[in-house]
């Protein structure tokens, strides 16, 4: 947040943070956050079959189109280890991957709740919304 000793730390939150501290030291790269996290689960005897993203930290659908599906794409890419250069690509390679993306929730306000947005967090594979 504001007072934060971390530069890109967004409002409702220190940087100290598990989750937080994971992201700073990936330098806030989806594709490293994710493969980081999926490989310390298996390392601490985890079977990580299924997955579910939590994109947090702000209202994520105001952000850049390019820079949303950007973050996406690397998410999905992470889990089946593909580059993909869509979304929809993304999407299709981790439906058939050892690991599963089974959910992703996306924090956002109600003004970033219309049918645009609706729409490219069902391309995203949004399962779920946290509306404030």
């Amino acid at each position: 947040g504001p007072d934060s000793d971390f530069e890109y730390s967004t409002q409702s939150y220190t940087g100290y943070e598990p989750t937080s501290m994971r992201a700073i030291r990936a330098r806030y790269d989806p594709y490293l956050q994710t493969r980081h996290r999926v490989e310390q689960l298996k390392q601490l005897g985890h079977s990580v079959d299924k997955v579910e993203f939590i994109v947090m930290g702000g209202t994520f659908m105001s952000l850049p189109e390019d820079y949303r599906d950007y973050f996406i794409r690397n998410l999905h890419d992470a889990l089946s280890g593909h580059r993909s250069s869509s979304v929809e690509e993304a999407v299709k390679y981790s439906e058939r991957s050892n690991t599963k993306c089974i959910g992703i929730t996306i924090e956002t306000r109600p003004d970033y709740c219309l049918q645009k947005h609706l729409s490219d967090m069902l391309k995203y594979g949004c399962t779920r919304l946290e509306i404030g």
